[in-house]
């Protein structure tokens, strides 16, 4: 399961294929409904910091509040934190 939630890492958000990773993963995550690597999941991607939340998902309580922590902590402009919500939830 940690390679369904980490395997994301490798890539970076701005790369042409990423939101096509991304939205695979969230389905992923969605269906298999296992949250055990989530902890270790949001642990890697700190490591992004203002970025992170491009990697972040609406599909378990813990990314939902590290979305907010996110928004929270950083600052992003009006248009791009649109975006994002748009893209997470």
């Amino acid at each position: 399961m940690a390679q369904v939630y980490n395997g994301i890492i490798a890539f970076d958000h701005t790369e042409k294929k990423f939101i096509e990773y991304y939205h695979e993963r969230k389905a992923l995550i969605t269906e298999l409904n296992d949250t055990s690597s989530i902890a270790e999941f949001c642990n890697l991607i700190n490591s992004k910091e203002q970025d992170k939340i491009y990697y972040l998902t609406d599909s378990s309580e813990v990314e939902q509040k590290e979305v907010v922590k996110c928004i929270s902590t950083y600052e992003y402009s009006t248009l791009k934190l649109k975006e994002l919500l748009i893209t997470v939830y």
